[in-house]
Parts: C-alpha cells; structure tokens; sequence
C-alpha cells in the first residue's frame, strides 16, 4: 500500500483489500508493519516486517533473560 501521511495515495483501492481479506491474503504495510523485507529463494518468498524482527528480537532478549546459557 502506497501511503504519505500527508497525501494519501489510497492505492490499493479499498475493494482491493477487502478482496484479499476475504480470501486470507496477507497485507503487508509499511505504514502499519514498518519496513517490509522480502527474500526469494527461487521457489518461494519469504516476507518480513520490521514490527516481526521487533516482536522477535522482544522475545530473544526475554529468553535470554529466562536462559542465560542458551546460547
């Protein structure tokens, strides 16, 4: 989704999103879920936000905590 805070580009149309809503395709946005990261391996791509890599580096440094010697 193309979004300025200060122009709206409103793309992609609002039927659009609610199109793949209905069929659980997933919405990646930058101005809700931070960078998005996307990495191919030929077969397949992989997609990553910057609100996952936060949650997850959250969740390592509370099991870090929990586990000192984990590593």
């Amino acid at each position: 989704m193309l979004y300025n805070r200060l122009q709206p580009v409103r793309f992609p149309a609002a039927e659009v999103i609610e199109r793949c809503a209905a069929r659980n395709i997933p919405m990646y946005r930058t101005d809700a879920n931070g960078a998005v990261h996307a990495v191919s391996d030929g077969l397949k791509w992989t997609f990553t936000t910057e609100s996952d890599r936060n949650i997850n580096a959250q969740k390592d440094r509370e099991g870090s905590l929990l586990t000192p010697n984990a590593r």
